[in-house]
């Protein structure tokens, strides 16, 4: 679904426009969904998925930072 979404005409071009728009943008939507199977993993006790998420959270996080910076920095 958070793929169909940046597929959408609303995010045309932003990807070529601000870099890191689009990777903020991009890493809100997909950590909502993120967040909503971290619920679904904690009901089923499933921590390897949680787990999993939460990295991957944290790796989509992390390349949001990094562009921040380096924009800030320049």
């Amino acid at each position: 679904m958070s793929e169909l979404l940046f597929a959408h005409n609303s995010f045309a071009g932003l990807r070529e426009k601000d870099p890191l728009l689009y990777k903020r943008a991009k890493h809100v939507v997909t950590e909502n969904k993120r967040t909503e199977q971290a619920g679904e993993a904690l009901q089923g006790g499933d921590l390897k998925k949680f787990g999993e998420l939460m990295t991957a959270s944290h790796e989509s996080l992390k390349l949001v930072l990094n562009g921040a910076y380096s924009r800030n920095v320049n």
